[in-house]
């Protein structure tokens, strides 16, 4: 049994590196105009955040004039932070249980939150869930 204190500093760790990640993976980068990963991408750049951005898509091999990833093994350092970009009905195919390197902290755009959005069509779910 795990105690109560040691619960609550994994809780803060886990608060801490999903607020302050030292890189962020976007999966699902794509050149299409006006997507939702490009937005994410030019806000990140546009606030000068410091740490890695790592575009992953395994059909590019550059994209906003940096290289981008095939997967989650060819990144160049663990995933703090993974933004999960596709459309729900791929999501599972992200599976983070599959990749090598298990990132710091997910966010609600992970692969759970789509399958949540796609069994309970939640008001106020990720972009990215089919109504």
């Amino acid at each position: 049994m795990v105690a109560p204190i040691q619960r609550q500093r994994t809780s803060s760790k886990a608060i801490h590196a999903m607020l302050h990640p030292r890189n962020i993976v976007l999966v699902g980068a794509t050149d299409k105009p006006g997507n939702y990963a490009e937005r994410i991408w030019n806000n990140l750049i546009k606030y000068q955040y410091e740490g890695g951005l790592y575009p992953v898509n395994a059909k590019r091999e550059t994209i906003w004039g940096v290289p981008c990833y095939k997967d989650f093994a060819s990144l160049p350092e663990k995933p703090d932070h993974v933004l999960v970009l596709v459309p729900a009905r791929f999501a599972v195919q992200v599976d983070p249980r599959r990749r090598p390197r298990p990132a710091r902290a997910r966010p609600p755009s992970s692969p759970q939150a789509s399958a949540n959005c796609r069994t309970t069509k939640a008001r106020g779910s990720p972009p990215n869930c089919s109504r």
